[in-house]
């Protein structure tokens, strides 16, 4: 959970961005004021979070918890030859691109099922 710890008003919105360690973007988030959950859906590596703002000097807090599950939604599932198989009776999980990055709104998630 990343909290904002300011008075916020006429200040910039604290920034949360997510990175994979090939320094590639995965998403990025903004908190306007008080405290919000960002949850992210992550394949098994390293990660990098940068958390800054335009408006210094910023204070927040930032908690983190991490689950282990197969029903979460993992890139690359964008087209149907790699969409990911939905089991019956399973919850799954995912996120889309924010449009924090160039494609914007280019995200898709792509699942399959047979009957």
């Amino acid at each position: 959970m990343l909290q904002h710890l300011k008075d916020h008003s006429n200040h910039e919105a604290l920034q949360l961005q997510l990175f994979a360690s090939t320094g590639e973007g995965i998403t990025l988030y903004e908190l306007e004021s008080g405290k919000e959950t960002f949850p992210f859906y992550l394949t098994k590596g390293t990660y990098y979070i940068r958390i800054f703002s335009n408006d210094q000097p910023m204070k927040y807090s930032f908690t983190s918890s991490f689950s282990k599950g197969d029903n979460f939604e993992n890139e690359l599932n964008n087209t149907k030859s790699t969409a990911k198989l939905m089991i019956p009776n399973t919850t799954f999980t995912g996120t889309l691109n924010d449009g924090g990055y160039d494609n914007q709104f280019a995200d898709v998630d792509v699942y399959k099922f047979e009957l």
